[in-house]
Formats: C-alpha cells, structure tokens, sequence
C-alpha cells in the first residue's frame, strides 16, 4: 500500500496532453434560431486546472478555450457578432472531462458549465463513444462537440440569445 503514492504519480507523470479540436462537424442541435446580437463569451476557468484521465493530462482551461472556439463558430454561423464588449455574456468553465477505455468501447464524456449574462446556470454534459477500433482523440472531440449541442439546445439559452 505505501507504493501506491509512487505509482499514482509515475502513471501521471506518463500521461499525454491533449487538447480537442474544434473542427468536428457539428450536429443539429434541437431548435434552430438566428439572432443579430453581439456576444462576450468568456472563459470563466482558472488556469493551472490539469487533471489525469486514463492516458490524457486535461488542462481545463485548454479544453474550455475549445468549447468557446465551437461556439463562437457555430453562433456565428447564426448571424451573432463574438466580440470584446458586448451587453450579452455567456461564461463557460469545464467542470469535468474523463475518457474511459475498455475492451469493448472508448466512451468520453465532459461537463460544462454555463452562465448566462442575466444569472442563468446550467451545467451540460456531452458523451461521445464507440468500439475499440475507434480514435480515442475523435472520441474526445465528438464528445466537446456534443457539450455544445447540448447548450445550444436549452431554450433557456436559446432565448436569452434571441430575445
């Protein structure tokens, strides 16, 4: 039992860093809208938040950064201005990221929070897996894709986006 603080930090000190991309294809998401509106989003993760998941070292401002990267794409996309300085906010901090490997499947899954500039919070969760002959990294991605979706599906968000 006393070794195994050496080998905790041994498997940590191996584990790889990976950021996800932000260039999957997104899916549709439950109700589309278009809004004119300029936005702020902003990280709201503090830095240095690393964590080892299976093989991967996840630095959650890294994987936020991603998340806002998917959605400045995707609002713009629906006719919204990312700016600066804008009257509408939307903060959003990874609260958690785990990608699991088994014999059968490679399942990811990561949790975002999200706070809208007139104090509305949610928390949305992505998941993303497949069989073993998967690409882990794809896995990963799909699954920072997926926690957009999920937040771009809230009507809640939604309408403070539109209205």
């Amino acid at each position: 039992m006393r070794w195994l603080p050496l080998f905790a930090l041994l498997f940590a000190a191996c584990a790889t860093r990976y950021t996800p991309s932000p260039d999957r294809p997104f899916e549709p998401i439950a109700a589309e809208f278009q809004s004119t509106h300029a936005i702020v989003l902003e990280n709201d993760q503090p830095p240095g938040e690393e964590v080892v998941s299976g093989p991967w070292r996840i630095d959650y401002r890294a994987w936020t950064d991603v998340a806002i990267q998917i959605t400045q794409r995707e609002l713009q996309q629906r006719g919204m201005t990312v700016t600066a300085d804008a009257p509408r906010r939307l903060k959003l901090a990874l609260e958690f990221a785990t990608t699991e490997t088994g014999w059968v499947k490679i399942t990811s899954e990561v949790r975002l929070r999200v706070e809208t500039g007139d104090g509305y919070r949610a928390v949305f969760t992505g998941t993303n897996s497949s069989t073993m002959a998967a690409n882990t990294k794809r896995q990963i991605d799909g699954a920072m894709m997926r926690v957009v979706v999920a937040m771009l599906s809230d009507p809640k968000i939604t309408a403070y986006l539109t209205r």
